[in-house]
């Protein structure tokens, strides 16, 4: 407070995970159709994520169709009237990022990619309008899909992909919703043999 003695020092504490520059390694490769694949396996986004959004653009590895999801993840909290709490690293991708308003809309697809193990974790939060939501698209059709409970936090969601093992997918993230809380964010994307210990699906 101005003119206390001693000052007072106001701290600021952030609620994320850790807040460091981690090695991100993207590897493409041929799917066999001509088309470019990313291997979600093959990024690393420290010790145990394999897909994040640490990159600077989403040009790499996603196309974006629409205002929604900017050009680029979002990097560190919003500002308080928008702060999403639990994401991972320093970056998540936000469909409220780039007009600041629920009423923007558009997608964010991945590329290809090969299912090869028993689940699909993501970290998921925004709204629950069915407009909204992460799509597993294998062979063209949507097989699972998922969106948010109306919250700022992230929850870990765990598709079983178990049935779909060595076919190629690809997830789209979806916002056509103008409604209030009609936003989705998402983060690390991580194939995994069974959900992780401790952590509730």
């Amino acid at each position: 407070l101005e003119g206390s003695n001693p000052p007072l020092t106001r701290l600021q504490v952030q609620m994320r995970m850790p807040p460091a520059t981690y090695p991100v390694r993207l590897r493409s490769f041929a799917t066999g159709q001509g088309v470019n694949g990313v291997g979600i396996g093959n990024v690393t986004v420290g010790p145990e994520a394999n897909f994040g959004f640490e990159l600077p653009s989403f040009e790499s590895s996603w196309q974006v169709q629409g205002a929604a999801f900017g050009r680029a993840p979002v990097t560190g909290r919003r500002a308080r009237w928008h702060a999403v709490f639990g994401y991972m690293g320093e970056r998540y991708a936000d469909s409220y990022a780039s007009l600041g308003s629920d009423a923007s809309t558009g997608t964010l697809t991945s590329a290809p990619f090969l299912l090869e193990k028993s689940h699909l974790m993501l970290l998921v939060a925004g709204g629950d309008d069915p407009r909204l939501g992460v799509d597993l698209v294998v062979d063209g059709s949507r097989e699972l899909s998922v969106r948010g409970d109306r919250s700022m936090v992230f929850r870990p969601v765990f598709l079983p992909i178990a049935r779909c093992r060595g076919r190629w997918a690809r997830l789209v993230v979806r916002d056509n919703s103008r409604k209030r809380w009609g936003f989705i964010a998402v983060d690390e994307i991580r194939q995994l043999d069974g959900p992780a210990p401790g952590v509730a699906p």
